[in-house]
């Protein structure tokens, strides 16, 4: 009904302007009360054209605002007709199913319910299963108007874009086929590690250059470098007097020759022993 208002109230809207251009330019004489005339006819049709085209334009610039809240769902109400729909799908009893979807579809064809049950049990391929899926498309849950579009397209017949994007995204993204795993990339092997640098305050040997190229020797073969040894004790000279000697009574042993590991002499030590008594 309310299409019908908006064309026969957008017409005569339009076809009142048209006359009174037209009495403006054959009689501009006589035309000042037929331009009223026209004006006022303009001006009631122009509310009305207001009136029935109100909910549309309404329904454009707000639905992706208060769509998801107002349209996405629906509350069922008691209803004697979806009674026995549920009743006769559970027992399995499809055409009676499908024909009491139909009419109830006819009965309340703002509600989605009869159009999904029907085109769920519709025969494949027929007549009615294009129908309910034409119907179910026209609803914004995504997972009905995917299978609606699939049976749609199997008939060959284009449902077009959907007025909800969420939906036309769904679609998209399932049209898209995912990419083949790649090929694992091949990559050469790593050299070994270099050895470490030789720590030259490190000696593990009397002769700095022995120790130098036994450890590049050994790290180049593998072989376990040997722990460093103590130094033999160095002797100390018996010869050297003690804090508080008097140095006037000492006499030193004469020295040893080098090279040679002999003990202090028996009188050096009796030097010693007399030094050390003086002191007392």
């Amino acid at each position: 009904m309310l299409p019908i208002l908006r064309i026969l109230f957008t017409g005569g809207f339009l076809y009142t302007i048209y006359l009174g251009r037209q009495n403006a330019l054959h009689d501009p004489m006589q035309g000042d009360l037929m331009n009223a005339f026209y004006l006022a006819i303009a001006v009631i049709l122009g509310i009305g054209c207001g009136c029935v085209w109100a909910p549309f334009f309404g329904e454009k610039l707000s639905n992706p605002i208060t769509g998801a809240v107002t349209e996405s769902t629906y509350v069922e109400r008691k209803n004697y007709v979806l009674r026995f729909i549920h009743w006769f799908e559970s027992r399995g009893f499809r055409k009676i199913t499908v024909f009491l979807c139909f009419i109830e579809g006819v009965r309340r064809p703002w509600l989605p319910t009869a159009f999904v049950i029907g085109m769920r049990h519709s025969r494949p391929g027929s007549w009615l299963e294009k129908v309910f899926a034409m119907e179910v498309y026209k609803f914004d849950n995504t997972q009905n108007c995917v299978k609606a579009r699939a049976v749609l397209e199997g008939h060959g017949v284009d449902p077009g874009a959907h007025f909800n994007p969420e939906v036309n995204l769904t679609i998209l993204s399932l049209r898209k086929s995912a990419c083949p795993d790649r090929a694992p990339l091949a990559l050469p092997l790593a050299p070994p590690p270099p050895p470490p640098p030789q720590n030259v305050r490190i000696r593990l040997f009397r002769d700095r250059a022995q120790s130098a190229g036994s450890s590049v020797a050994m790290a180049g073969s593998g072989s376990e470098i040997p722990e460093p040894t103590e130094p033999d004790p160095v002797p100390e000279p018996s010869d050297r007097a003690t804090p508080g000697t008097n140095l006037a009574s000492f006499t030193p042993s004469p020295s040893h020759p080098k090279g040679e590991g002999e003990t202090p002499t028996a009188p050096g030590r009796k030097m010693k022993f007399l030094g050390l008594i003086a002191t007392l």
